[in-house]
C-alpha cells in the first residue's frame, strides 16, 4: 500500500519532495485539488467537503495512510475525518495533518518567547495553533499573521509582490519581538529563505518542509504494523483537478522530466 499526500496546491509538492528525499523507498500518491484552491478564503464545510472528497480519493489508490500538506484543511477538517468519515469508510486506514507535528517542533526547541504564526486566513480563524499550543502546556504568547494572499503570489511566481509581503510580514515579526516563526502553511517554505533574510536577528524560522519528513519517520518506526503494509518500489503517482501549466513544469523539474502528472475528479 502507498502513502498518499494530499494539498490544495504547489504547496503539497514542496512536501512531497522532502519526504521522498528522506523516505525514498516508499511508493507515494500526490493529490492537488488545484480546481478549488486556494483554501483560506473558504468556508469551513467547504473545506471539509473537498477535504474528505480528496482524502477518498486516495484511499481508493490504495494508500494506507494520508498525510493532509494543507495547514488550512489540517485545522479545518482533519478532526472531522479521523473521528467521523474514518471509522465509518475506513477504519483500517490513517489520515495525519501537520499542525500537531509542526508544534511539537516548536516545544521541542525549548526556545521562550513571543510565537509567530504564519498562515492562511481560514488558518488563523480556525484558532487550531494557539489551541493545539495549549494543550502542550506552552505559554508564551501567540502572534497570527493572516497571509492567504500570499498563496496566489507564489502559485504564480509573482517574485515583487512576493517580496513586498515577506518585508511586511517581517516588520510585523519584528514589532512584536518574535523569537519563532512558524510558517504554517506547506506553500510557504518557497519564501524561508527570503524570511530568514528579513526578520530580526535571533529569531528561528521553522518550515514544515524540515519537520514533516522527519515526523512521518518517527511516526512509521512507532507503527510496525502500518510499515509492513507500505510497499517499497520508489513510485511516484500524481493528480490533480485542473490543469496548470506552472504546475506541470515544476513538478518535472522537481521529480523529472518522465512523471506523468494526471487529472482527476475524486
Amino acid at each position: 500500500m502507498k502513502i498518499g499526500v494530499f494539498d490544495s496546491g504547489l504547496g503539497g509538492l514542496v512536501i512531497l519532495r522532502a519526504l521522498i528525499r528522506m523516505l525514498p523507498q516508499y511508493d507515494y500518491v500526490y493529490f492537488g485539488d488545484t480546481l478549488h484552491m486556494p483554501y483560506g478564503e473558504k468556508s469551513p464545510s467547504a473545506i471539509t467537503k473537498y477535504t474528505q472528497e480528496s482524502v477518498g480519493f486516495l484511499f481508493r489508490q490504495n494508500c494506507a495512510l494520508v498525510i493532509i500538506a494543507c495547514n488550512t484543511a489540517s485545522a479545518t477538517a482533519l478532526k472531522h475525518l479521523q473521528q467521523q468519515y474514518l471509522p465509518k469508510n475506513y477504519p483500517d486506514r490513517r489520515i495525519l495533518g501537520v499542525v500537531v507535528p509542526t508544534l511539537e517542533a516548536v516545544v521541542s526547541q525549548q526556545k521562550k518567547g513571543v510565537i509567530g504564526i504564519l498562515a492562511t486566513n481560514a488558518t488563523v480563524r480556525s484558532k487550531a495553533y494557539p489551541r493545539e499550543l495549549r494543550k502542550l502546556s506552552l505559554k508564551d504568547s501567540i502572534i497570527q499573521i493572516a497571509a492567504s494572499e500570499l498563496v496566489p503570489i507564489i502559485e504564480s511566481n509573482n517574485r515583487p509582490a512576493m517580496n513586498q509581503l515577506i518585508r511586511n510580514y517581517a516588520r510585523k515579526f519584528r514589532d512584536f519581538k518574535t523569537k519563532t516563526v512558524v510558517l504554517a502553511c506547506t506553500h510557504f517554505p518557497v519564501i524561508v529563505k527570503s524570511l530568514k533574510r528579513q526578520i530580526a536577528s535571533g529569531t528561528t524560522v521553522l518550515s514544515q518542509e524540515e519537520i514533516i519528513p522527519k515526523k512521518l519517520a518517527e511516526y512509521i518506526r512507532r507503527h510496525p504494523e502500518l510499515e509492513a503494509q507500505l510497499s517499497r518500489k520508489g513510485r511516484k503517482e500524481f493528480f490533480i483537478t485542473k490543469r496548470m501549466p506552472r504546475y506541470k513544469k515544476i513538478a518535472k523539474s522537481w521529480f523529472g522530466g518522465t512523471i506523468s502528472l494526471k487529472t482527476a475528479r475524486p
